[in-house]
């Protein structure tokens, strides 16, 4: 899984967005004439570029990039379809789009990913920490910013529905790790758990090098 990556796939969304600007180009149906006639365009026919993108971001390690297509080792191919994708997305909820529509561009372009939701209830814990670390120097603005991030995230993993996104508040799987248990096994992995959680920002920007356990027979099952 790829880190953060300054929300480039609502960047992307507007190469979709344009495609279907006034109207010109309508899916399923040909368009009526003039410059901008063409056949139809099929409705998810920007889905491989937006996947192939995430792909981008979220290369192979070096090592195994340096071994693709030569004698002996996979295709970039052949290693990315065993393979799971995922990025982290913190800035999603600060694109210039709604809830709804931000939902409804993942279930286009990403029909078969899950997606987990992660936010935290306590804002004035999360305000404090920002003013402490700097990130910002007004406590009211910044509350405000977070409630309407929060509630952003909130109705984003509604409009996806139970079957495709989780919503987990920090405050209460930092406490219970069994919440996190359940998420992976929603994934479709078995024979997996966390012991510990790890702290990635430890002590402000650290590293968290505990093990935090997984078990030895863990794998993804396909659903």
């Amino acid at each position: 899984m790829s880190g953060e990556n300054d929300n480039e796939l609502f960047i992307a969304s507007h190469l979709e967005s344009n495609l279907h600007k006034d109207n010109k180009f309508v899916d399923d149906k040909r368009n009526s004439g003039g410059a901008f006639h063409h056949n139809a365009i099929p409705s998810q026919a920007m889905a491989c570029p937006m996947q192939q993108l995430l792909s981008t971001i979220d290369p192979p390690p070096h090592e195994t990039l340096m071994q693709l297509n030569r004698p002996g080792h996979p295709s970039f191919e052949e290693y990315e379809s065993s393979s799971i994708i995922g990025a982290k997305m913190i800035r999603i909820q600060s694109g210039a789009w709604g809830e709804v529509e931000a939902a409804a561009y993942f279930q286009k372009n990403f029909p078969c990913s899950r997606f987990l939701v992660n936010y935290r209830s306590d804002e004035d814990g999360q305000a404090k920490s920002a003013l402490k670390l700097g990130w910002s120097s007004d406590y009211q603005k910044y509350v405000g910013a977070l409630k309407r991030q929060n509630k952003f995230l909130r109705n984003f993993a509604e409009a996806l529905g139970n079957e495709t996104a989780q919503l987990v508040d920090m405050e209460d799987w930092t406490k219970d790790i069994s919440i996190l248990n359940s998420v992976v096994s929603w994934l479709g992995f078995q024979g997996c758990s966390f012991k510990s959680i790890l702290h990635e920002n430890h002590d402000g920007f650290g590293r968290d090098d505990s093990d935090p356990g997984f078990g030895a027979r863990c794998r993804y099952a396909h659903k």
